[in-house]
């Protein structure tokens, strides 16, 4: 955070509970509904311009970067670093039809992320991938080419589906780098 307050920016750190009760819920509507409010209370007590916030996040929040701005215009800009967009793919590797396989997927099993999975793929629809036609707000994606955790090629499937789309995107891939 530093590096934007000693530039001249302010830095939210906003508390964001999601999950009540660790039950899964619509991660992506929780954070708006929680997140949203807290940008706006801001702005009233003077201390941001909500109409030039912009939203960074690491690995989950990456992709809940790229998830809120599916969801809300209100941000300016998003920087998702290390982000998974497609986790079923991800874990389960990519097909049309509900999951048979138990192949180990990011953080070497599918019990590491697979909770958020609960193996059917109706849930697609709530992955950053597959709300790219909702993007407005321009993104820029960094990863590390040699990130086992979340596999680049994730990011460059999004990237790809983003400039499809139209919308403004840049991906930043550094060789070399694992997980951020």
């Amino acid at each position: 955070m530093s590096v934007f307050t000693s530039r001249g920016y302010v830095a939210l750190l906003p508390d964001c509970l999601i999950g009540p009760a660790g039950q899964k819920g619509n991660p992506v509507q929780e954070l708006r509904d929680v997140l949203i409010p807290q940008i706006l209370h801001a702005g009233e007590l003077g201390y941001v311009d909500p109409e030039r916030v912009a939203l960074i996040g690491q690995s989950y929040g990456g992709y809940c970067t790229a998830a809120l701005l599916s969801a809300t215009p209100i941000f300016a800009a998003g920087i998702s670093v290390s982000g998974l967009y497609d986790l079923p793919d991800c874990l389960l590797g990519p097909t049309s039809a509900a999951p048979t396989s138990t192949r180990a997927g990011p953080k070497g099993a599918r019990g590491g992320w697979g909770h958020a999975v609960g193996g059917a793929r109706p849930i697609c629809g709530e992955f950053p991938y597959y709300r790219a036609d909702k993007i407005r707000t321009p993104l820029l994606m960094i990863h590390g080419e040699s990130d086992d955790t979340c596999p680049v090629a994730d990011a460059q499937k999004m990237f790809g589906a983003l400039k499809r789309l139209g919308a403004k995107a840049q991906l930043a891939v550094y060789p070399g780098r694992g997980t951020w």
